[in-house]
């Protein structure tokens, strides 16, 4: 098992061997937090390919958030357990901490 879920609320966590997502549904869709290391690679990891690889395996999806550090994924909710695995696999194949950028350490996990 890639992933230990956990609901709290309306909050729900996803943690592996190497990053941790925070999810919340809003209606159809699911935001997706994302945690590597104590930084949010959203942006470095669309730098580096990721979109390349959802959009071969026709998912779908949107960025939300004010700034870099505050990015999360919006997907639909039936691509929910294909993306979370796409991007464990992603991290696992890449050289994730060369993706680390002071300006993207979270500060607030919760």
């Amino acid at each position: 098992m890639i992933w230990k879920i956990e609901k709290k609320g309306d909050i729900i966590w996803y943690t592996s061997d190497v990053c941790q997502m925070k999810l919340k549904e809003s209606e159809n869709k699911i935001n997706i937090w994302l945690n590597y290391k104590g930084y949010n690679i959203i942006m470095p990891m669309g730098m580096w390919g990721f979109d390349e690889e959802i959009s071969e395996r026709g998912i779908k999806y949107d960025i939300g958030g004010e700034s870099m550090l505050e990015w999360y994924f919006i997907i639909e909710k039936n691509d929910l357990r294909l993306f979370v695995d796409l991007v464990y696999f992603f991290i696992k194949e890449h050289n994730c901490e060369r993706m680390l950028n002071p300006k993207l350490l979270i500060e607030d996990w919760n």
